[in-house]
């Protein structure tokens, strides 16, 4: 297997860990009540450092929330934006954190900022690329293998297909199917 994809596997693993440690937590401390909703939350924590020209609102989905430095908006998921619970408050203080690390030009939120499109194109798009690339591996393995049934018809590669091969390879039109799925399968 190469080394990139045991890579992607190995950080969609921990991603998933993460995300999934994540939701239990947040299920966790749901359960725990505060006096302030989370809009009432975020909006306390952008007065109390001097930031009126961020709006927070209401937005649809389970734990979508996020601060849009663009638009100005704290957007917090309904659970959050309703909630009265340490959870709602935590995740309200976390994207009110953004929006004060905007307002005073934290670096490292520019440069987050700059990786969100980038980040966002390859979450969404690289379980295709994967499948297209595993596609074209398969593919070639098979081509591979189709190739050398040409040049020896008739003739079992391995005795892994049957000793005697009763399905024998014979060319392009009727390829030994065991090959074909050991190749596209095995690499």
């Amino acid at each position: 297997m190469p080394s990139f994809i045991v890579l992607f596997l190995g950080i969609s693993l921990v991603s998933y860990l993460v995300q999934l440690n994540l939701k239990k937590k947040f299920e966790k401390y749901s359960q725990v009540p505060v006096a302030l909703s989370g809009k009432e939350v975020a909006e306390k924590m952008l007065r109390d450092n001097g930031i009126f020209d961020v709006k927070v609102v209401s937005t649809s989905g389970y734990l979508t929330d996020h601060y849009h430095p663009v638009e100005k908006t704290v957007n917090l998921s309904e659970d959050v934006y309703n909630g009265r619970s340490v959870a709602a408050a935590a995740v309200a203080a976390h994207e009110c954190g953004h929006a004060v690390q905007h307002a005073t030009a934290y670096s490292f939120l520019q440069m987050r900022s700059a990786l969100v499109p980038v980040v966002s194109f390859a979450s969404n798009y690289v379980s295709w690329v994967l499948r297209v690339a595993y596609r074209c591996v398969s593919a070639s393995s098979a081509n591979r293998h189709l190739a050398v049934c040409r040049d020896n018809a008739f003739q079992p590669r391995d005795s892994a297909c049957g000793g005697g091969c009763e399905h024998a390879c014979s060319g392009l039109a009727g390829a030994c199917r065991y090959h074909l799925w050991r190749d596209a399968f095995a690499g």
